[in-house]
């Protein structure tokens, strides 16, 4: 079996250079959607081309696997955004075809739904891979669900060989779009190694300040602007000892920091920059709780930074925007989505009931199970769908399921590090980290007001 995966913008190459050394990524705290890939690739014995859109360009090929960046031109709204989804999508149909998959697993955001639906008619069955949910519930999803519904609903309904998809309203949504007539449904949870959270200490909190950590992309509609209204309700509600921990690099960076600064705010805010692995787990040791404020405008994913909350044990501030809330409930500290009122109150209350804290955090272990279960990760449901497809049988819809506890990295590949050719990785320099402007727009560290503290670090594209 030849299988194209295309996996989004992050660097793979990156990853399967990890991989064929024996390695996690240490860019991400979670198990990587590439790693997994590289490890059921293996296990199954088949033919791979790994498809990236990262900014980097670059390709790499060893014992059956092909790995390449084809980065896009950046910046594209509107109609040419639109266009350029669809260029994008003929481009990796082109390069299946050049291939000769028999089967292309994709990551959503691509290209646009309805382009898939001409896979299945040159011979390549197709496996849509849902990690965000296909249409916001706010102002915007009129538009959105139209596109979905009157141009990619056939994909849904039975074109596509299955659908990988988070639990909840992602994979709920494409229920009430099909009115339930619709492809095999395999859900999958993002899955972690426990001995990454295994040496975070329980938190205290009587400790000052308090303190809660953002992380992740940097944008308005990930509600980032919004932290400055809520930390001015915290202090305007009495409470000034919260400080927020902002992790992430994007497009409303330098936005925020000149929102922070003009505010007053500077001794309540830090700006840690890209964050690696290590960095991560040290911020949420440090941590007292993570905020995860994302606007109902944006169509969210289950969003790993409210499990990572969980694991590290901090308790987590959201908004029923997450779809993760429906499965760490307990561990999670709710509000209205888009009060940003709501939000502060939170906060204080978190940061003044120590009842209230403890029963929140104690709550955290509780749920944290299943994402250090290997066989409810995307790489074990996909394993399925291949299998069963391989065996002749008929694929079956599935709930995430419980397995065996992820296991720690095998060792290096018998060839190691030699896996990666001397002249088969081909790429363009990445600058010399930080905050760069690019491709994605994010700030400068020049931009950025006097008074705030940066933590710069190498960054790499994320990794899907």
């Amino acid at each position: 079996m030849r299988v194209f995966y295309a996996a989004g913008c992050g660097d793979v190459l990156g990853t399967f250079a990890h991989w064929s050394e024996g390695r996690d990524d240490p860019s991400r705290v979670a198990w990587t959607y590439s790693g997994q890939f590289f490890d059921l690739r293996r296990d199954l014995d088949l033919e791979a081309y790994v498809y990236s859109d990262c900014a980097t360009a670059g390709i790499a090929s060893s014992d059956g696997v092909q790995v390449r960046h084809v980065p896009r031109p950046p910046g594209a709204r509107g109609l040419a955004f639109h266009l350029a989804q669809v260029r994008n999508g003929m481009r990796i149909l082109a390069e299946a075809r050049r291939f000769r998959a028999d089967v292309l697993v994709i990551n959503g955001g691509m290209t646009h739904w309805f382009v898939l639906r001409l896979f299945p008619w040159l011979g390549i069955d197709v496996i849509p891979a849902l990690h965000c949910a296909l249409f916001p519930e706010g102002p915007r999803s009129r538009w959105n669900r139209w596109v979905v519904d009157r141009l990619g609903l056939g994909l849904f309904r039975g074109e596509a060989l299955a659908i990988l998809a988070f639990p909840g309203r992602v994979s709920d949504q494409v229920r009430a779009i099909t009115d339930g007539r619709h492809a095999p449904i395999v859900e999958f949870l993002p899955t972690y190694r426990r001995a990454t959270f295994e040496g975070i200490p329980a938190p205290d909190p009587a400790v000052r300040p308090f303190r809660v950590v953002f992380a992740g992309r940097v944008e308005a509609e990930k509600g980032a602007l919004d932290l400055v209204e809520i930390a001015k309700g915290v202090r305007a509600r009495g409470v000034t000892d919260v400080e927020f921990d902002v992790c992430g690099i994007g497009s409303a960076l330098a936005a925020l920091t000149l929102a922070v600064n003009g505010e007053g705010l500077t001794d309540a805010f830090r700006f840690h920059g890209y964050c690696s692995h290590e960095r991560m787990v040290g911020l949420y040791s440090a941590a007292h709780a993570v905020i995860v404020p994302t606007r109902s405008e944006f169509a969210e994913g289950f969003n790993k930074v409210v499990v990572e909350g969980v694991l590290a044990g901090r308790p987590v501030v959201t908004s029923p925007v997450c779809p993760a809330i429906e499965t760490v409930g307990p561990a999670v500290a709710v509000v209205q989505r888009d009060d940003l009122g709501a939000y502060a109150d939170m906060m204080v209350r978190l940061a003044t009931d120590p009842q209230f804290y403890r029963e929140k955090q104690s709550a955290c272990a509780a749920v944290s199970t299943p994402f250090c279960d290997v066989g409810r990760g995307w790489g074990e449901a996909l394993k399925s769908i291949l299998l069963t497809h391989r065996e002749g049988r008929k694929i079956p819809s599935a709930r995430a399921r419980p397995g065996t506890p992820v296991p720690s990295p095998p060792p290096a590949r018998e060839r190691g590090a030699a896996a990666i050719r001397s002249g088969e990785i081909a790429r363009a320099e990445q600058g010399d980290g930080g905050f760069t402007s690019g491709s994605h727009g994010e700030a400068s560290a020049d931009s950025l007001p006097s008074g705030l503290a940066l933590t710069q670090e190498r960054r790499p594209s994320p990794t899907g």
